[in-house]
């Protein structure tokens, strides 16, 4: 019988041992393993100390959504995607394709699309009725600060990068721009003639930025802006909602963020390597 005790006694210590030598950090008895902290480190480019901090918010996030009760369904994200594409004047499936050139799957992007709607779910909840609501007097003056974001160009300048070789192509500018095996030539593009997917990139480009990789003829293309002319500023009062909920957004932003560091402050935080 001492014997049996003494094999159980050795098997759970192994056991736990095990458990232990694969844990970095315990917050509030969710553990956080040394995979989790080398994959954020080596995805991030990030210090351990960086990648901590970031999965332990993660992990605090984590509980709060399920002590609120707070899910999303598969129903709630595609309506939100209908939704935005048609808010973009595009049918479903050509936004698909232009969410495709810019996040490079359109799975990441839904996966994106339902951590916003848990977001604005769990700021409903425990921002409600702590924020101070945006005036006018502050609308106008986030739409003279951001007179850029609402600037239509009716073309846009840019420098086009082709490669038969996708894994040159995507690599920095500055090798692009320097590789042998790219070409590149300079480019105006009409925003009213370019299909919608290549339209809606463009527009979120700033001038100097770059591109996701797109499928051309026999290779791949990366554009570099390098200016929008003819820019047609759209009055305040056509885009008077959408500051408005940006405003709001950036206030829920804040209130969130101090609502998890005092999580963090009183968390049961236990770091074992």
């Amino acid at each position: 019988m001492k014997k049996i005790a003494l094999m159980i006694f050795l098997v759970v210590s192994t056991l736990s041992a095990g458990l232990i030598n694969g844990v970095a950090v315990i917050v509030n008895e969710q553990a956080i393993t040394l995979n989790e902290l080398q994959d954020k480190m080596d995805k991030l480019k990030v210090s351990k100390e960086i990648a901590i901090g970031l999965l332990v918010e993660e992990k605090l996030y984590e509980k709060e959504l399920q002590k609120l009760a707070i899910s999303v369904s598969t129903f709630e994200v595609e309506d939100h995607i209908k939704q935005i594409a048609a808010a973009n004047n595009m049918d479903l499936e050509t936004f698909k394709k232009a969410v495709v050139g810019q996040y490079g799957s359109y799975e990441a992007y839904t996966q994106d699309v339902k951590k916003n709607i848990l977001h604005s779910k769990l700021v409903s909840k425990v921002a409600r009725g702590n924020l101070t609501i945006a005036t006018d007097e502050d609308i106008k003056l986030h739409y003279e600060k951001n007179i850029y974001k609402f600037s239509i160009p009716q073309s846009i300048d840019v420098v086009e990068y082709f490669s038969t070789k996708q894994n040159i192509i995507a690599q920095s500018l500055n090798i692009i721009s320097s590789s042998k095996d790219v070409t590149s030539k300079n480019v105006t593009l009409q925003m009213a003639t370019i299909n919608p997917e290549l339209r809606y990139m463009l527009f979120n480009l700033k001038e100097g930025e770059v591109s996701s990789i797109l499928n051309a003829n026999n290779g791949f293309v990366r554009l570099q802006v390098l200016r929008k002319n003819n820019i047609e500023v759209l009055p305040m009062e056509t885009v008077k909602d959408a500051i408005f909920q940006e405003i709001m957004t950036q206030r829920e932003q804040s209130y969130l963020k101090e609502y998890f560091d005092k999580l963090k402050i009183s968390a049961d935080i236990v770091v074992l390597r």
